[in-house]
C-alpha cells in the first residue's frame, strides 16, 4: 500500500483532491466509521467487492464476444454451404462438362454432364490425373495447357479431342480458366 493511500486512512483528514482517484475517495469515505476514522479491513472488502464487479462485468463481456464469435462462425457456415449447394445445383444443371483440376492435375469435380460424355461416376474420376480423359497422343497438349495455366493464362474454346471410359473419342470445345479457391488453382 503506498505511503499517501496509508496515511489517509489512518489520518481523519481527506488527502488532498488531485493526490487520490476519485473512486478511491469515495471508497475510502464510505470506510470512515462512527469516529470518522477509516475501518482499513471496511475499506479492504469495499475495494475487494468493486474488484469483483469489474472481474464480473469482465466475464460477461468475454461471454458476450464469445457468443458472438460462436454466432459469426455459425453464419459463415451457414453462408458457406448455401453457397456451395448453390453453386452445386449449377454444375448439375449446366449443358456443359465442368471438369475441375487441382494443381497437381488431378481431377477434383467432375459434373453429370461430365459424367454422360465421358461414362465415367464422380467417384471413379474424382483423384484420378487428368490424363484418365486424355487420348495417350493429345498428352503434350495437356502438358502445354497446365503450364499457362499455371502462369494464370485463361485459354478461351479450341477444339481438342478426348477419350471416353469405353476407349471412344469425342471432339470436345474447351475453355480453360484457372480459379484460385482455397489456396488451390482448379482448372
Amino acid at each position: 500500500m503506498s505511503r499517501e493511500i496509508a496515511a489517509a486512512i489512518r489520518s481523519e483528514s481527506a488527502p488532498p483532491a488531485d493526490s487520490l482517484n476519485q473512486l478511491l475517495e469515495r471508497q475510502i469515505a464510505e470506510s470512515r466509521g462512527r469516529g470518522g476514522a477509516p475501518d482499513v479491513d471496511r475499506l479492504l472488502k469495499i475495494i475487494s467487492a468493486h474488484y469483483d464487479r469489474i472481474d464480473e462485468e469482465r466475464r460477461g463481456v468475454v461471454r458476450s464476444m464469445q457468443l458472438m464469435s460462436d454466432e459469426a462462425q455459425a453464419l459463415t457456415r451457414e453462408i458457406r454451404e448455401q453457397t456451395a449447394s448453390h453453386l452445386q445445383a449449377i454444375l448439375d444443371n449446366v449443358k456443359d462438362a465442368i471438369v475441375t483440376v487441382d494443381s497437381d492435375a488431378h481431377i477434383e469435380t467432375f459434373n453429370p454432364t461430365g459424367e454422360r460424355i465421358f461414362g465415367y461416376a464422380p467417384e471413379e474420376a474424382i483423384g484420378r490425373p487428368i490424363t484418365l480423359i486424355i487420348p495417350a497422343d493429345r498428352e503434350a497438349e495437356e502438358r502445354t495447357i497446365l503450364t499457362r495455366i499455371r502462369r494464370g493464362e485463361r485459354i478461351d474454346h479450341f477444339e481438342t479431342v478426348r477419350q471416353r471410359k469405353d476407349g471412344s473419342q469425342v471432339v470436345v470445345s474447351i475453355t480453360v480458366s484457372p480459379v484460385g479457391v482455397t489456396r488451390r488453382s482448379l482448372r
